[in-house]
């Protein structure tokens, strides 16, 4: 197969052949497949990154995402608050969400 992509902001031009991954210059590019579209600032994302659910004990998030982890930590200070921490491999975001 074969992709052409052309990039508008420094004028270069990557081919993806066979799926695989091409070097173009000093970029590695990635298979079109492989971005989740998922920018920095709306990272975790509800619906592609993880789920949310609500209980007595307070909130709970599983992965919805092969790229995505989440830690919990243990509830910590004087009000309890659990943290979240979110992580991304794929684009190397990370989030921390206090309850």
């Amino acid at each position: 197969m074969f992709y052409n992509v052309d990039s508008k902001l420094d004028n270069t031009a990557w081919a993806f052949v066979g799926g695989e991954e091409q070097l173009a210059g000093d970029k590695i590019i990635k298979k079109p497949e492989d971005s989740c579209g998922v920018a920095e600032k709306a990272f975790p994302c509800l619906c592609k990154c993880c789920a949310k659910s609500s209980s007595l004990t307070g909130d709970a998030y599983k992965k919805n995402c092969l790229h995505c982890s989440i830690w919990t930590s243990m509830p910590d200070g004087a009000s309890l608050a659990i943290t979240h921490i979110f992580e991304c491999s794929l684009h190397g975001y990370v989030k921390r969400i206090k309850n």
